[in-house]
């Protein structure tokens, strides 16, 4: 058998024989039969149309959380209450515990 491009002997592959050439394996393009080297050289000057992927869309703005004041039950943000300027207990820290010299 020959090639349709090329005019090459290939083999066609069957479960039985052990093929050493892997060129001239035959591969099938529609109705044609080609060579293993003549497809690759196909697909890779394949002039199809890529598909553009769309963008994605950034995700909505996200407001800033709104906290409840302990004291005097106002909405806030922030760290600090805007009437009573209560601390909000979410945002204390701790301070660094040191150790003790001897």
């Amino acid at each position: 058998m020959k090639c349709n491009i090329c005019h090459e002997t290939i083999i066609v592959p069957d479960g039985e024989k052990l093929v050493t050439d892997s060129r001239n394996i035959a591969v099938r393009d529609g109705d044609k039969i080609i060579c293993l080297a003549c497809s690759e050289s196909l697909m890779l000057f394949d002039d199809k149309p890529r598909q553009i992927k769309p963008k994605p869309k950034p995700p909505p703005k996200k407001e800033p959380p709104k906290y409840k004041c302990l004291k005097c039950q106002n909405l806030y943000e922030g760290n600090k209450c805007n009437q009573c300027q209560t601390m909000n207990p979410l945002f204390i820290r701790k301070g660094k515990s040191r150790r003790k010299k001897k």
